[in-house]
């Protein structure tokens, strides 16, 4: 069993992105401070800043939504996106799409999901 878990938490740990946050991320200035605390599982500050972060942005969008009726996203109600596959996603695209760390975070963390849950 032990075993087990071994082999699941080292294939966990090779799809996410590695990054290791450094003080200047927690001012999340840019989408690349962003990326690098969401790429950063092992490090619990990093990840708890990301995750309050996603969740405070998506909080905003939520009362923008029922104030204004204005969807930038509209993530699917299945229960498939967590605030872990939303950090580590968010920090892979951050990774991959070149422009997008110069970004303000929000703007960044809005762009990624506007492009990754398109509202129908």
């Amino acid at each position: 069993m032990k075993r087990l878990i071994t082999a699941a938490a080292l294939a966990v740990a090779a799809a996410a992105p590695a990054s290791a946050a450094e003080d200047a991320n927690f001012l999340l200035q840019t989408a690349a401070d962003l990326g690098a605390l969401c790429g950063a599982p092992a490090e619990p500050a990093a990840i708890h800043m990301c995750q309050g972060y996603l969740v405070g942005v998506h909080q905003m969008h939520q009362a923008i939504d029922q104030a204004l009726g204005v969807k930038v996203y509209c993530i699917p109600d299945d229960g498939s996106v967590t605030r872990d596959t939303a950090a580590r996603d968010f920090a892979a695209w951050v990774a991959a799409t070149p422009d997008a760390g110069a970004m303000p975070a929000r703007d960044g963390l809005l762009t990624w999901a506007r492009t990754t849950f398109p509202c129908k």
